[in-house]
Formats: structure tokens, sequence, C-alpha cells
């Protein structure tokens, strides 16, 4: 098996960094740009719309709904934060969060039959 190491990526996808409503067309150019940016950066990705919320600084409960972007990559740390700092201006926030956790991985694939 193959070490690599799986990144997902969190980003808000409602509001801008001074909390101004995204508008849809906004959202739209982000999603193309950062799809075809984190296909061609790691050969694929897996997408996902998210629902979650935060504790702001005076102890609200933030709800929001969110992207999740997961790469699994060999390529290094450094690249992957500049992914992760593009995918952020592109929805303009002031902050995403990205995870990491080194995995095993094998592709299954379909096995040609015996003659």
């Amino acid at each position: 098996m193959k070490h690599t190491t799986c990144y997902v990526l969190y980003v808000g996808s409602e509001k801008d960094a001074s909390g101004r409503a995204l508008p849809a067309e906004v959202i739209a150019h982000a999603l193309r740009r950062i799809e075809h940016l984190t296909a061609s950066a790691f050969g694929g990705y897996t997408f996902a719309e998210a629902y979650g919320g935060w504790m702001n600084d005076v102890g609200t409960l933030v709800r929001e709904r969110s992207y999740r972007f997961e790469v699994v990559t060999d390529v290094s740390a450094a690249a992957v934060r500049r992914w992760a700092d593009t995918v952020r201006v592109a929805f303009e926030q002031g902050s995403v969060l990205l995870t990491s956790h080194t995995q095993a991985q094998e592709m299954v694939e379909e096995q040609a039959a015996a003659a």
C-alpha cells in the first residue's frame, strides 16, 4: 500500500469575511475556478456541501452552510497550503479550516478473468 496524506478543507459559503452575504454568482464562479484548480493540482478531489456551526467571539453559535474539499496527495504541505489560501481568497473568507492525516491507500481494481 502507498502512504499519502488526505487533506480536508472547509470553507464558508454564505458570507464573506465582513459578514455580507456572498452573491450566487460569486459562489458559482469560485466553485468553477476551484474545482478546475483542484483537479489540475491534485489529479482529483471529492466535494460535498456541509452544514455546521461555530462559536463567535461573543459566544453566539453561528450556523452556516459550507463546502468541503478533500484531496489525497503526496504533494508538499506548502503547495496544499497555497491551494487552501487560493480557495480562501476565491470565497472571500477571512480564514478556512484545513485538516490532514496520513493514510495508507490502495486502488482496488477489476482483475482480468483467468483463462
